[in-house]
Parts: structure tokens; C-alpha cells; sequence
């Protein structure tokens, strides 16, 4: 009778470190790739949310005499402007100027933000994709520019100006007045009923001279009030540097946003 040996077939421990090794190699080229390319897909989107806002701005450009310097929206102010998604905080859109501010908490605590510069040569919109240098590996080529924003006032325009009468119980303050009577007759009261604080987009400087107080008899006071409203716009402009801002010109970081 013969008797068979049979022997248990196993991995040996160098073996099992060997092949340990081998994971553990795949998974650090593996996983830096791989997320590094979901960062890549994510920064992406955030270039291609920004077509329709492109298609708004060229169709304004085309409707509205020929100028961007109408074309001003606010965040979520216009479909277009909504974020398509998480990896977009917000949207805006300054003279024609596109703006994408990433979510830090979605780009793995970058700040990613993206500008889109409109240029008209010949009647045709074309389009300068910029974004931070640091962002470089991560962003499309046709986006790796980066510059410098430069904002400059236009000058002062008149834009209305004349002389109003207008009721006052404890005559003195002409402003105080003024911001409680303009919401009821904002036809009447014309331009002092603007917001006189400076904004992204227009600054308005108004000045109201009382001329003389009026007593009708009533115990009444009447104010002869002149005003002059002025208005200026902002200036966008872009420059490879702000080391090189011109005089009279207000610099920033292109990619912060706008203040």
C-alpha cells in the first residue's frame, strides 16, 4: 500500500511583502493621478459654465449700441448666472467681463477663480480665458494668461441738475430729507434720489445747496433747494502687472473679488 504526501501550497511571507509593495506603489502614483485628474474635470466645468454667460454678453454687446458698458449682472440675477453646480461659489458679469469664483471646499481648498475678457475686433467677440499662475497645471491651456485688473474713473458727467422746492418741519438737513421724500416722488425729486454711495460700477457725486427757507405763514418751512447730480462710470482694463499701474488708476488682483 502507498501512501501519498500531500503538502499545503501557501504564499511565504516575502511573497505576500512583495506583493504588499507592489500595491502600495500603484497606490501612490495611482491615487495623486486620480484625483489630481477629478480636479482637472471639476476646474473644467467651471470654463464651460461660463459659454452661456459669453452668449448673453456678445448679444448685449449687439443690442445695446454697440458697448459693453451696459451689460452689468449681478450674481443669480440671470438664469446664465445660477452655478450649474457645487465647484462654483458664484457668477457675475462687470461691462462684459465674466467672472467664475470657485468653491474652495469642492477644489480641495483652492481658490480657483476664472476671468473671461471680451475683445471686439471687426464686429467679432473674442475672448481671453485668465486664471491665477498657481492654477496652471490645473486649468485649461487656452486659460493659462494672467494679468492684472486696472480700474479707472471716467469723468464726471452732469446728468441732472436744477432747482426744487420741497417741504421740511425742522428745516437744516437737507439730506435726511431728501432720502425720506425720494422713495414717495422719485419723478419729482430726479436724480437726488440715487444711491450717492460709490458702487463697483458707477460712483454718483450730488450736491444740494439750499438757496433760500421759505415761511408760508402756515408755520410751514419750504426749502429752495439746487441740485447737481454727477455721475462717472468705471474703467476695466486688463495689464501683465500691477507693479506697472498707471497714475490715477486703481490696481487688484484680477481674480479677488472685485471691490
Amino acid at each position: 500500500m502507498q501512501t501519498f504526501l500531500v503538502k499545503n501550497k501557501a504564499f511565504t511571507m516575502v511573497e505576500l511583502l512583495v506583493a504588499f509593495a507592489i500595491v502600495a506603489i500603484i497606490a501612490v502614483i495611482a491615487i495623486p493621478t486620480y484625483s489630481k485628474y477629478r480636479l482637472r474635470s471639476k476646474v473644467a466645468s467651471m470654463v464651460a459654465a461660463a459659454s452661456a454667460a459669453e452668449f448673453a454678453v456678445a448679444n448685449d454687446y449687439f443690442n445695446q449700441g454697440y458697448t459693453f458698458d451696459k451689460t452689468n449682472f449681478e450674481p443669480e440675477s440671470q438664469p446664465f448666472l445660477i452655478p450649474p453646480s457645487d465647484v462654483i461659489s458664484s457668477m457675475e458679469v462687470e461691462k462684459g467681463w465674466v467672472r467664475i469664483y470657485g468653491n474652495p471646499a469642492e477644489l480641495g481648498g483652492r481658490t480657483i477663480n476664472f476671468v473671461f475678457e471680451p475683445t471686439v475686433v471687426n464686429n467679432d467677440i473674442t475672448w481671453t480665458c485668465y486664471v491665477s499662475s498657481l492654477y496652471f497645471d490645473l486649468a485649461p491651456e487656452e486659460c493659462r494668461n494672467t494679468g492684472c485688473a486696472v480700474y479707472e474713473w471716467s469723468d464726471w458727467v452732469s446728468i441732472d441738475q436744477g432747482t426744487t422746492w420741497m417741504y421740511n418741519e425742522s428745516a437744516g438737513n437737507v439730506a435726511s430729507n431728501w432720502s425720506s421724500y425720494c422713495p414717495t416722488y422719485p419723478w419729482y425729486f430726479g436724480c437726488s434720489c440715487y444711491n450717492a454711495v460709490d458702487t463697483n460700477l458707477v460712483k454718483y457725486d450730488i450736491q444740494h445747496t439750499v438757496i433760500n427757507n421759505v415761511d408760508n405763514g402756515w408755520g410751514w418751512t419750504y426749502l429752495v433747494v439746487n441740485h447737481d447730480c454727477r455721475r462717472a462710470t468705471r474703467q476695466l482694463t486688463s495689464q501683465g502687472s500691477c507693479g506697472s499701474c498707471p497714475g490715477g488708476a486703481t490696481c487688484q488682483d484680477m481674480f479677488a473679488p472685485l471691490n
